[in-house]
């Protein structure tokens, strides 16, 4: 319909009525910094030029210039919705890197990104542990969601060119002796061989062997070499301080009771008395094979866990002090609080059929080395 109005002088302007229509039926229109009403609507207007704004919550605000004349009165918008505010966190290691589409977003660490509705790509990445990829949709009827993650530990790691492997122990009761008595142990994980010289070196920078070879065993290093003088690891000349500085990692040694419940093989064990089985040539280095030297890891069988040279080659450091053991029932021991020596196990190249069983204990001062005592490693925080 066309209006006719009187101006001042004589003049006549046109007046139109003019229909708005959005998609959102709440959304408000202002015309030149004048709220109307509801966008949905007609309207008088004179023809000519105006400033469009339509706002709607949740929405993103519509602006556009608009002319009205006899031909054009009717005018229809569609409402975007906001960004949503989306959070991102990776519940076991915060400084995981985030990437979004394919660009960096920071580290999973809680904090809010603004994303689009619809469609997108989302990765968590952190060394030594398994990427988290995935495609997540932002319905458009959000306005706010978090996506929480845990990141896997990547059992295979290579430092400095050398790559070694961990194997997760899953956590069950045994028996150990003597006395008998019952010990139960939470999940961790055990190195699946004994340390190299080859991952020594690239740690530490010298190889102090005996046996040399890339691939043997690491010997003539002591406990105090591996753990610092108070066995926290904390000593910055120590080898785990170095590798734990290295990965972002906290490897330890194996306590006693976790070297045994793994080399007896864990919850998959044959009840063999040595560690994968009952033919000693078959899983070790011991003196009737080994020519008295150290052999180059993983040539002989490994045991029901997938762990080699748990019986031979070495003997192998354990956390614990070295001391007797108690009756009662234990859950993850730790040994005693104090002592002289530190415990070994599994015998060497150098020992006999006796000196190789899973139970077999033994003690070694823990400032001493030898050409057949090395060490494998663990950790129980990679979950």
């Amino acid at each position: 319909m066309l209006l006719l109005a009187q101006k001042p002088g004589g003049h006549i302007t046109r007046q139109y009525e003019v229909t708005f229509t959005c998609n959102v039926p709440t959304a408000l229109l202002s015309v030149d910094g004048i709220q109307l009403g509801k966008m949905n609507g007609t309207y008088k207007l004179k023809g000519g030029e105006y400033r469009l704004k339509v706002t709607a919550n949740g929405f993103k605000t519509y602006s556009k210039t608009i002319n009205v004349s006899s031909t054009t009165r009717s005018f229809s918008v569609t409402l975007e919705r906001e960004d949503c505010d989306v959070s991102f966190i990776c519940k076991n290691h915060h400084s995981a890197l985030l990437y979004i589409d394919g660009k960096e977003s920071g580290v999973a660490d809680g904090h809010t990104v603004k994303l689009s509705h619809g469609l997108h790509t989302v990765r968590i990445e952190k060394p030594y542990y398994y990427p988290i990829s995935e495609e997540i949709t932002i319905d458009s009827h959000s306005h706010s969601k978090t996506f929480a993650y845990s990141l896997q530990f990547n059992p295979v790691i290579t430092l400095n060119g050398v790559t070694f492997k961990m194997v997760y122990v899953e956590g069950g009761t045994f028996q150990m002796d003597v006395p008998v008595h019952q010990v139960t142990l939470s999940g961790y994980y055990i190195g699946e061989t004994e340390v190299t010289q080859a991952l020594w070196e690239a740690v530490m920078g010298s190889n102090p062997s005996f046996f040399k070879g890339p691939n043997r065993p690491v010997e003539q290093v002591s406990w105090e070499d591996i753990c610092g003088r108070d066995g926290s690891g904390t000593d910055p000349k120590c080898f785990l301080y170095k590798l734990n500085q290295l990965t972002g990692q906290r490897f330890r040694l194996p306590t006693e009771a976790e070297w045994e419940y793994a080399a007896r093989g864990g919850n998959n064990s044959r009840g063999y008395q040595y560690s994968g089985s009952e033919m000693l040539g078959d899983v070790a280095w011991y003196d009737n094979n080994s020519g008295d030297s150290t052999h180059d890891i993983k040539t002989k069988q490994p045991n029901e866990l997938g762990l080699y040279d748990m019986s031979g080659n070495v003997w192998e450091w354990c956390q614990d002090w070295y001391g007797s053991y108690g009756a009662d029932s234990q859950t993850n021991p730790t040994g005693p609080v104090s002592g002289s020596d530190r415990v070994i196990r599994g015998g060497s190249c150098f020992n006999g059929d006796t000196g190789c069983r899973v139970t077999r204990r033994g003690s070694f001062s823990p400032g001493g080395t030898g050409n057949f005592l090395g060490y494998r490693l663990a950790s129980q925080f990679f979950q």
